[in-house]
C-alpha cells in the first residue's frame, strides 16, 4: 500500500480517536445530569404531587442511559484502540529496506570522484515509519555525499550510517569541520573549497521542510557525525522509529 493511501487511514483513524474522546465527554455529561437529577428526586419523595413520580422515573431513565453511554463507549473505545494498533504496525517497514540500497549507492559517489568508498549501515534490525523513509531520502544523500567528498584529501577515512530510536547519523573519521566554516554552518550557505558549507546547508533546509533539523552532534578529530532528528511534533499513536521486539 502506498503512502498516500496510508496517510488517508491514518487520517481517518485519528477522525474516530476524536470520536472516542468525545463520547467520554457525553458519558461525564450524562454522569453529571444524572447526579443532578437525583437531589430532585430525593427531595420530592414526600411529596404526593403528580411532579414526583416523573421526577423519579426521570432520574431512572437517565441512570440507565448512563449505563448504554457508557457500554457505547466501551465498545467505540476497544475498536478505535485496535485500529490505532493495527495502523502502526501498518505504517511500519524494516529501516534494512533502506540501508541496504546505501553502500552502492554510496560507491557511486565514491567512483564519480575518483575514490572507494569505506561504508558502513548499522540500524537494519529497526522498524521505521514509511513516511519517515521519505521525509529522510534527500538530506540523507546530501550528508552521504559531503562524507565521502572529504575522502579526496583523506582516502583513509571510512563512512557510517546509522538508525536508532533518536534518529538517523552519519559519522566519518575524518578531521573536523573548519572553525571558519562552523560558525556560519547550516544557518547559511557557507563558502568552502569542497563545497560542504552549501551542501549542508541545502540538506538542513531539505530536513526542515521535511519536519526535521540536521545538526552537528560531534565534531572531533577522528569522529565527525551530522544527525537528522525528528522535531517535537504528535503523530498520534504512531511512533517514528520502533525496536523490534
Amino acid at each position: 500500500m502506498d503512502t498516500a493511501r496510508l496517510d488517508e487511514l491514518q487520517s481517518h483513524s485519528e477522525s474516530l480517536l476524536v470520536a472516542k474522546l468525545a463520547a467520554e465527554g457525553r458519558e461525564q455529561e450524562a454522569r453529571a445530569l444524572v447526579e443532578a437529577l437525583a437531589p430532585v428526586g430525593a427531595h420530592s419523595a414526600g411529596d404526593r404531587s403528580s411532579g414526583v413520580p416523573r421526577n423519579r422515573a426521570a432520574e431512572t431513565q437517565a441512570r440507565a442511559l448512563v449505563g448504554r453511554l457508557s457500554r457505547d463507549r466501551r465498545a467505540l473505545a476497544v475498536a478505535v484502540d485496535a485500529l490505532g494498533e493495527r495502523m502502526r504496525h501498518v505504517r511500519l517497514m524494516p529501516a534494512s529496506s533502506v540501508l541496504e540500497l546505501l553502500p552502492p549507492m554510496a560507491g557511486e559517489m565514491a567512483r564519480a570522484i575518483g575514490k572507494e568508498a569505506d561504508f558502513t549501515t548499522e540500524g537494519a534490525e529497526l522498524e521505521v515509519d514509511r513516511k519517515v523513509l521519505e521525509a529522510i531520502k534527500d538530506p540523507l544523500l546530501h550528508l552521504i555525499r559531503n562524507a565521502l567528498a572529504k575522502r579526496r584529501d583523506e582516502p583513509q577515512i571510512s563512512v557510517r550510517v546509522s538508525m536508532d530510536g533518536d534518529g538517523l547519523r552519519v559519522c566519518d573519521t575524518g578531521s573536523p569541520v573548519p572553525a571558519q566554516v562552523l560558525a556560519g554552518l547550516l544557518r547559511a550557505a557557507v563558502a568552502s573549497t569542497t563545497g560542504l558549507g552549501i551542501g549542508l546547508y541545502q540538506a538542513a533546509r531539505q530536513a526542515e521542510a521535511s519536519g526535521y533539523r540536521l545538526v552537528l552532534e560531534k565534531n572531533e578529530p577522528g569522529e565527525v557525525c551530522f544527525a537528522l532528528l525528528e522535531e517535537q511534533r504528535d503523530y498520534g499513536s504512531t511512533p517514528a522509529v520502533a525496536s523490534r521486539p
